[in-house]
């Protein structure tokens, strides 16, 4: 038997990957890509408003706000969302003012959001962006070096707050009575697979879509009738990191494993070691051939 949880539209989850790894399982140990070091948005743009022309930078600066490193790591699409909106207000304003050249307001309103925004970025990822969109000189240069550095922070702050959701998940996996943890990258999703000494299993995934909305889904396998209890602690342990979502739910699965990582590590469990299978040529009249193990493949070369 076995159950499953969602979370959906997961908003937010309190940390980073370098703050969660005192708690717990760490990127490394859980063999997670490495991150580059992890800032504010707006302290890079803090640093690199001085660059501006005079009026420019004192209306950045106007903007700028403290920094917190350990602050939560919210969701793409609410970040985003903030940032479109602070930017078109100083646009507005800057527009009725009318005290700056096109391209030096195209710069001031861009930064300006990204000091009210709270983008958590690899510093490596947004840096030359940022300092491409700072020496812009004109109107197309500008709105070009602004896409590529809101690409850019986008796509880094997704790569964090999937990290420590992903870090969350496995030590909430660990809190539900999970020791052996292994952790799978997949393109949009990650993969967490947990295994106790008596042979029951929990894996969770941590899937993205396009537009930055992230969900968690979880499985327990063979611990039923405890499978609610599991996922309390599970539950709880996710709570505990700060981790906000939707209302989660549950089903039973009456014994058929719903999840891709549920599915893969059942066959991967149930497959013989050192055994795999081979597939023959499909004949020529359309049929197919059957799958053979190693041990007919070796009886029929004898023959």
């Amino acid at each position: 038997m076995s159950s499953t949880m969602s979370r959906p539209r997961v908003r937010r989850v309190s940390g980073t990957p370098h703050t969660m790894a005192g708690n717990g399982a760490g990127a490394a140990a859980l063999g997670l890509a490495a991150l580059g070091g992890v800032v504010a948005a707006g302290a890079l743009v803090a640093g690199l408003a001085r660059l501006l022309a005079g009026p420019g930078r004192d209306l950045v600066a106007q903007t700028s706000r403290p920094v917190d490193d350990k602050a939560d790591v919210e969701a793409l699409a609410v970040v985003r969302a903030r940032q479109c909106t602070e930017e078109r207000r100083v646009l507005t304003d800057l527009a009725t003012a009318g005290s700056l050249t096109p391209p030096d307001a195209i710069k001031v309103a861009t930064l300006a959001s990204l000091q009210v925004a709270p983008f958590m970025v690899e510093e490596t990822a947004v840096r030359l962006p940022l300092e491409s969109l700072v020496q812009a000189r004109t109107v197309p240069d500008a709105a070009a070096a602004r896409e590529r550095l809101l690409r850019a922070i986008g796509e880094s702050h997704q790569r964090v707050f999937v990290q420590t959701l992903t870090l969350a998940c496995a030590n909430a996996v660990m809190a539900a009575g999970f020791e052996a943890i292994e952790c799978v990258e997949r393109p949009h999703a990650v993969q967490i697979v947990g295994t106790n000494p008596s042979g029951r299993a929990m894996v969770a995934e941590v899937d993205s879509d396009s537009a930055g909305e992230t969900r968690i889904e979880a499985e327990v396998i063979g611990a039923a009738p405890d499978c609610d209890k599991v996922l309390d602690r599970f539950d709880a342990a996710l709570e505990q990191a700060g981790v906000k979502s939707e209302r989660p739910t549950r089903k039973p699965t009456g014994g058929v494993c719903e999840l891709t990582s549920a599915r893969e590590f059942l066959q991967k469990k149930l497959r013989p070691a050192g055994q795999t299978t081979h597939v023959e040529r499909q004949p020529a009249n359309g049929r197919r051939g059957r799958r053979r193990t190693n041990a007919e493949v070796s009886r029929q070369k004898q023959r």
